[in-house]
């Protein structure tokens, strides 16, 4: 199912100032659910600990604490600190490169196979 989303506030041309968006259907989620919890099931160790999103028991908050206790114990040791958060939406990710990393952390072959389905034909954003 398609609906349109507004740019801007009130449209003054339909051709630009909107976009469309796609509402995925309940029964999908709840499928997307179960093969979501499958697959971080099978790669939930091999995660870097510094990894927030798309976790349990992990969450924005998290990472800001982590973030500013590694800001505040360089900064008490007189060392200099930076910091660069990165949030990737799912449509920006080379599937290629997914799919290949998904095989590297050993996810069973039939969930990668299901993958390559669902993404095959899709176009990037």
């Amino acid at each position: 199912m398609s609906f349109l989303f507004l740019k801007v506030h009130p449209p003054k041309d339909i051709r630009s100032d909107l976009r469309p968006i796609s509402l995925t259907p309940t029964l999908a989620k709840k499928f997307e659910s179960f093969v979501g919890a499958w697959i971080l099931e099978c790669i939930e160790d091999k995660l870097d600990r510094d990894q927030f999103g798309a976790l349990r028991r992990r969450s924005t908050v998290h990472a800001l604490i982590s973030m500013t206790h590694l800001c505040s114990c360089a900064l008490d040791k007189g060392d200099s600190a930076r910091v660069l958060f990165i949030d990737y939406a799912f449509d920006h990710v080379d599937h290629t490169i997914l799919l290949n990393k998904l095989i590297s952390l050993d996810v069973p072959h039939c969930l990668v196979k299901w993958m390559f389905s669902f993404l095959n034909g899709r176009r990037q954003s």
